[in-house]
């Protein structure tokens, strides 16, 4: 596999309370190049449920462009370690967007789940805290 092949994906979910308004930020880029930036307010609900829907909208962006090698980059340490089957995911609600990223994983022809600390996933958190705080305006 070739590093320029690669997206990395840096995905990052926003709640003002928990729970309560929640966003997601998604930040794709290949090489240098970037493909995507995505700020999107979801409703009400917990940090954890903006955090696994931004890395499944993610990989729906990943398939769309029709990109086979992935590297999701979360600094969500509970969301890598449930998708790294390290941690069992025990909420219902949450099971069901688990199993919604779970199925689009076969498309993959590599995928790596890695936790970042923050300071390395700044965008997507800009960008998942800027479509709560408009939202909140």
């Amino acid at each position: 596999m070739v590093e320029q092949q690669v997206v990395y994906i840096y995905t990052d979910g926003a709640c003002s309370g928990n729970p309560g308004p929640m966003g997601i930020g998604v930040y794709m880029r290949k090489g240098k190049r970037v493909i995507e930036m995505i700020s999107q307010y979801l409703g009400k609900g917990t940090n954890n449920t903006a955090e696994l829907t931004a890395i499944d909208v993610a990989l729906e962006k990943a398939i769309f462009y029709e990109e086979r090698y992935i590297e999701i980059r979360s600094d969500s340490e509970w969301a890598i370690k449930v998708l790294n089957n390290q941690y069992k995911c025990k909420q219902l609600h949450l099971q069901k967007i688990l199993k919604l990223v779970k199925e689009k994983e076969h498309y993959f022809s590599y995928l790596k789940y890695l936790w970042v600390p923050r300071k390395e996933n700044t965008i997507a958190n800009e960008l998942a805290q800027s479509s709560v705080q408009k939202k909140l305006k």
